[in-house]
């Protein structure tokens, strides 16, 4: 079974004026996400309506049955913070339990790390 990536689609970075569903930076990042992840079985990318972190766009997670989650926000909108995310999410698939040693952690995604909460009690 593939992890989640779940990527906000209404994160924007600039939230001066009125809300534009059309007009934000989650759909071009969850579209550049997808196309780092590519046909990877491992990884199945979810696009959500809102993670509701909206000062910290753009924000992600990433979750599978039995272990731990992990949640990610200020992430850039380009090519490379979706590769930065997508290098995690690697990592976290290969893991048993959800939990990527913290020296194995890409260099950049340190800076966007948000919380890791534990899997549901059984």
């Amino acid at each position: 079974m593939p992890v989640e990536l779940s990527v906000c689609t209404s994160c924007r970075l600039d939230r001066s004026g009125p809300y534009d569903a059309e007009k934000t930076d989650g759909k071009p990042f969850a579209a550049l996400v997808e196309t780092e992840v590519g046909e990877e079985s491992a990884i199945a990318v979810r696009r959500i309506g809102c993670l509701l972190q909206c000062t910290l766009a753009c924000s992600a997670g990433l979750t599978a049955p039995g272990k731990w989650s992990y949640a990610f926000a200020g992430l850039p909108p380009t090519a490379e913070g979706a590769a930065l995310l997508t290098a995690f999410a690697r990592l976290y698939a290969e893991s048993e339990d959800g939990v990527v040693p913290f020296a194995r952690w890409p260099q950049g995604i340190r800076a966007h790390f948000n919380a890791r909460l534990p899997p549901m009690s059984k």
